[in-house]
């Protein structure tokens, strides 16, 4: 029987982003790590692109754990052009000294 696509895996984001299915808080953590990794993200990006539903939780854990991350306000548009006023941008400023290669 063949297996049927999920809509990231339709969308190509699955190749890049990992796992997108797994909701789990761990999992959610390391997507976001990775997309901080490559640049600052939105609540809305993180949301939309890397199916993690609430970053802020995500973005504590991290904080947590040694990650140094900032977080901006700014406006944004969301997916459907619609404009957010105060909406969190996330970057990622310093790892834990056990991470760093």
């Amino acid at each position: 029987m063949k297996k049927t696509a999920t809509p990231f895996e339709n969308n190509g984001l699955a190749a890049t982003h990992g796992n997108l299915t797994n909701t789990s808080a761990a999992s959610q953590r390391q997507r976001v790590l990775q997309a901080l990794r490559q640049r600052g993200h939105s609540t809305v990006e993180l949301r939309d692109d890397w199916n993690i539903m609430q970053p802020a939780p995500r973005i504590k854990e991290l904080r947590e754990s040694g990650y140094e991350i900032n977080t901006e306000l700014c406006p944004v548009l969301d997916g459907f052009n619609r404009p957010h006023s105060k909406v969190a941008i996330y970057t990622l400023l310093s790892e834990p000294k056990a991470v760093q290669s």
